[in-house]
């Protein structure tokens, strides 16, 4: 919810304010009211999610076009370096998944009878990206694999996959856990997990 994040970091835009620390939720749209932090001398740190513009003081994040290259060297060795795959992107601007997705695409080039059928964003919860997973397979024949950019695609993307009949003929990489989806990788209805560690 950007809008929402703008007026938490306009709340706190005041003298009495030292520092903030921020997961910015658009990459862009967080730039003005962050400029206006610092010009009060607040020191900003950007954490998982990249903010363009330098305002911030620092930046603490996992490489997440590795993650992204990561996905696709492992889903192509699933599907036998053949076939059509598609990505599930969260919201647009979000820096963070929108690099998984990039790296994903940019390792997929290296693998030339693999096809990226379709690249789309499904939206920012659990139920936004099911129903565009299952739009999305619907469009989709002869599908070999998916992969989906965070916790919230990966859910919905599992959700739909379970529905149309899909899991298990479809091979599937997600990105993050949660309970649902450790289930998921358990009972092999999603077939790996790229994991973030937050602690390294």
């Amino acid at each position: 919810d950007t809008p929402s994040q703008i007026k938490i970091v306009e709340l706190y835009t005041k003298p009495e304010t030292n520092a903030m620390i921020i997961v910015p939720t658009d990459k862009q749209a967080l730039i003005e009211p962050i400029k206006k932090a610092t010009e009060l001398g607040i020191k900003v740190i950007v954490i998982d999610s990249g903010l363009d513009g330098n305002y911030h003081l620092s930046f603490i994040g996992t490489n997440n076009v590795e993650g992204g290259v990561l996905a696709a060297k492992h889903l192509a060795a699933l599907i036998n370096d053949q076939g059509k795959v598609m990505v599930l992107r969260t919201v647009q601007g979000s820096a963070s998944t929108d690099q998984r997705a990039e790296g994903f695409v940019q390792e997929m080039k290296h693998h030339p009878n693999i096809t990226v059928v379709a690249d789309e964003y499904g939206g920012g919860s659990s139920g936004k990206s099911y129903h565009a997973a299952k739009k999305l397979l619907g469009e989709q024949t002869d599908l070999q694999g998916v992969f989906a950019v965070n916790e919230s695609s990966t859910d919905g993307m599992l959700k739909a996959l379970r529905e149309l009949g899909l899991a298990q003929k479809v091979k599937f990489v997600g990105f993050d856990a949660s309970d649902p989806l450790i289930d998921g990788l358990a009972k092999k209805d999603i077939d790996a997990l790229v994991i973030q560690n937050p602690h390294q």
